[in-house]
């Protein structure tokens, strides 16, 4: 896995943590935290980041995990995001829209140039 020089690694748990806690807490508004985490999320459409969003390591399970053809790492969190907000689970929404939104920063090699809210 490439490694980015963004605010905080991948591998850095509390950084992230700490990001996701500073941006819960930032008073953002439940809507424009889901808009921020959909626009990161639709930045996995791009060519550039099809390796993020279909990661080549997924094929080493084919054999005993056949992954759906449409699976994506986009898939999975849009189903995160749609679970929560289906039960009605609000402060995992936000939680989860939060953890994209600080993810999506920390690769922003990937998203570079693309305007969020």
């Amino acid at each position: 896995m490439p490694q980015h020089d963004g605010p905080y690694s991948f591998g850095d748990l509390q950084a992230a943590t700490e990001a996701i806690d500073t941006l819960l807490n930032s008073g953002i508004s439940d809507h424009a935290l889901h808009a921020r985490a959909r626009e990161a999320l639709d930045v996995l459409n791009l060519e550039a980041a099809a390796p993020c969003n279909k990661p080549p390591y997924l094929e080493q399970f084919a054999d005993s995990w056949p992954p759906s053809p449409a699976f994506t790492v986009k898939s999975l969190f849009e189903s995160m995001l749609d679970v929560t907000e289906d039960l009605g689970l609000k402060q995992g929404f936000r939680y989860t829209s939060a953890a994209i939104c600080v993810f999506s920063d920390a690769a922003h090699p990937v998203n570079e140039g693309v305007e969020r809210a």
